[in-house]
């Protein structure tokens, strides 16, 4: 009887053993697991104010450089409805064509003064100083600020691509793809030259935030 009774206790007693034992390891699997979600919230938490943060501060500089771009716009403009509309013919001329509103106020500066009846003494009509092949070849209607912009920013664009940097776009613009490509660089115009200083200077001074 009491060897029976010893063995049942050892029995128990074994048992209890084997279930403590599981406890202790599902409790540190409970524990382990508690902890790594525990970080993963945490680290989301931390990328979601470092991303809200990120993204505010890009959207207060795009803010003050748009608001920088207005003012320059205005400013070089001689008729208030006019610099309303060249602000923001060039802020969609930016999005649709995915050019720098900054580079394109610049272009049109050196260009035509933001006068939109400028013409030159070669037949370069409006703010961007189309030509009218090139303006009738982009279905733009140059003597029409919106459309001068749009047509403008396109070729811009196109100029962009097909250059390895700025300044190689910017006397496409001017003098043509093919003078650059002929003379493996900003061809030795003056005309070409100066109108490239001018642009970049304008593009790199003027708009700060």
């Amino acid at each position: 009887m009491l060897s029976f009774s010893l063995r049942r206790f050892s029995f128990i007693q074994k048992k209890f053993y084997f279930f403590n034992f599981y406890d202790i390891i599902y409790g540190c699997f409970i524990f382990i697991r508690h902890k790594f979600y525990s970080e993963v919230i945490f680290l989301k938490s931390k990328i979601l104010i470092l991303f809200s943060i990120l993204t505010f501060t890009i959207f207060a500089q795009s803010k003050i450089i748009n608001n920088n771009l207005k003012e320059y716009v205005h400013k070089n403009s001689k008729s208030k409805v006019n610099a309303e509309k060249i602000y923001n013919g060039i802020l969609k001329s930016s999005k649709e064509h995915k050019v720098d509103p900054k580079l394109i106020a610049s272009v049109i500066k050196v260009e035509s003064n933001f006068n939109p009846n400028s013409k030159s003494s070669k037949g370069a009509i409006g703010l961007m100083q189309l030509m009218p092949k090139t303006a009738k070849a982009l279905n733009s209607n140059p003597k029409n600020i919106e459309s001068n912009i749009s047509a403008g920013t396109e070729y811009l664009a196109w100029c962009l691509k097909h250059n390895d940097n700025i300044s190689l776009a910017l006397a496409s613009y001017n003098a043509g793809y093919g003078n650059v490509r002929k003379h493996k660089g900003i061809p030795p115009f003056k005309e070409t030259q100066n109108f490239v200083k001018k642009v970049l200077n304008i593009y790199n001074n003027s708009f700060e935030a």
